[in-house]
């Protein structure tokens, strides 16, 4: 009966997926993460966030970060309620999404560049620069945080041209 289960699992899992009731995020070469629900809060987060409705994006992902949903899937959300609440100017709770998030994983890359932006937004240019260059190192071929550190010293070059 178990070797029969077993050479059914591709044939459930490809329906659960067509069903839309599993969701699946790789987290490198081997592991795969499978959700046998969606997030409600999630999908009208990121709804809202589209439509441009950033105070019920951030609410949602609030909800969503609330639960034990698992570090595959909290992270891009403690990094979307981080760049929401950035956008929305609520630079501590994003703030605080991004530390979680670094908490959570210390490579996640993303979490670094957003929390350089607010730490950028605060005017603190030497913890924005630390951040960026920090997520160069972790992901060398993504053009965000290159593009991030980019901008910080285009930023600062500025200030120091019209000081007199």
């Amino acid at each position: 009966m178990f070797g029969t289960a077993k050479k059914r699992m591709p044939q459930l899992m490809a329906i659960l997926m067509g069903a839309g009731l599993v969701g699946v995020s790789a987290q490198g070469a081997e592991a795969q993460v499978l959700y046998l629900t969606k997030d409600r809060n999630y999908e009208v987060a990121m709804q809202a966030m589209k439509a441009g409705d950033l105070e019920t994006a951030a609410d949602r992902f609030e909800r969503a970060v609330s639960f034990d949903i698992g570090s595959a899937r909290l992270l891009p959300m403690l990094n979307n309620l981080c760049a929401v609440n950035y956008v929305l100017g609520h630079l501590d709770k994003a703030k605080e999404a991004c530390d979680r998030a670094i908490r959570e994983d210390r490579h996640y890359w993303r979490a670094y560049v957003n929390r350089g932006n607010v730490f950028k937004a605060e005017g603190d240019l030497k913890a924005a620069r630390a951040d960026y260059r920090y997520a160069v190192r972790l992901a060398p071929k993504a053009d965000l945080p290159r593009q991030a550190l980019a901008r910080l010293d285009n930023h600062r070059e500025q200030l120091l041209a019209g000081a007199h």
